[in-house]
């Protein structure tokens, strides 16, 4: 517990670190959409539908019921996002919102037209995926599956290799990386898309994967970021994205919001010392909630 407090300390610290350097100048993609529920609709179909994880449209919507939502009930869907404060280039995963980024044309910089996102899966506290920076060393249609020590310990009636099908949790289409045993792929269970279900691997909707691994290209660079604070101006407003933990994601199931903290007051301290005109019920409430969502702040 108490290396996972300096852990999450960290992560506050260079966040706000981050966002002061980028002095808010972030791009912002995307716009928030309304969805209807539909009859026999959940929250796993909308999210597949709209091309969403599960977690971030489930603290987008803490009232309503995943599995029996309710027809007719407007849901808001997150599909607004502000760009991780890194340079636009090559592939950028950012852990701590469990989205990938691929901008397509990096002499075009962080324009909106050349960027790919997409929501993934990443490993959990036991098989966390790392943190830095690698590149693709290749890729591989219809790829075959080793199941790795740690998991045949725990389900030792696998077999040795595992070939494409219904079975593979790969896919059918892999990302290889420079680390060994990371790859981007899809995935069997796309239900599971949005969360922390893997062994370290990020993993994508078979139709994300699909169109990621017919678009990059062999070299490209990829870097894995965890920033739970982001920050952006957008149409001559201020705008601030925080994604909750894992901690804070027990907190929202429980209660709805994130309990007051040291860090809470960091942020909004930072906030209220950068900028001067920030509404201060607007700011209390994004960092009651950690919604995942651009929030605006003026």
């Amino acid at each position: 517990m108490i290396i996972e407090i300096f852990i999450f300390i960290i992560s506050i610290l260079v966040s706000l670190n981050s966002f002061a350097q980028h002095n808010f100048q972030s791009r912002v993609i995307g716009e928030i959409l309304i969805h209807n529920v539909a009859e026999e609709e959940t929250l796993y179909d909308i999210a597949r539908d709209y091309d969403v994880g599960i977690e971030e449209l489930i603290y987008a919507n803490l009232s309503v019921n995943p599995w029996l939502p309710g027809v007719g009930v407007p849901i808001t869907l997150p599909t607004m996002h502000i760009l991780p404060h890194a340079k636009c280039e090559g592939i950028i995963i950012n852990k701590a919102e469990l989205r990938l980024y691929y901008f397509t044309n990096h002499s075009m910089h962080c324009d909106p037209k050349y960027i790919l996102t997409f929501p993934i899966s990443i490993g959990g506290a036991q098989h966390s995926t790392p943190i830095g920076t690698t590149y693709i060393t290749k890729k591989k249609k219809n790829p075959f599956w080793i199941p790795p020590a740690s998991i045949k310990a725990k389900k030792p009636y696998l077999p040795k290799l595992v070939l494409s099908g219904d079975s593979n949790p790969l896919g059918q289409y892999a990302i290889y990386l420079g680390w060994p045993q990371i790859l981007i792929h899809g995935t069997n269970k796309p239900w599971g898309i949005g969360t922390h279900n893997t062994h370290g691997c990020i993993s994508m909707y078979p139709e994300d994967i699909k169109i990621l691994f017919e678009k990059v290209k062999i070299g490209t660079m990829v870097k894995v970021i965890d920033q739970q604070i982001k920050t952006a101006w957008h149409k001559n407003k201020l705008y601030i994205e925080l994604s909750p933990t894992q901690e804070q994601k027990l907190q929202l199931d429980s209660s709805g919001k994130v309990k007051k903290s040291s860090y809470t007051d960091k942020i909004k301290d930072r906030i209220l010392n950068q900028y001067k005109n920030v509404h201060k019920l607007k700011l209390n409430s994004a960092i009651q909630r950690f919604q995942g969502m651009p929030i605006e702040l003026n």
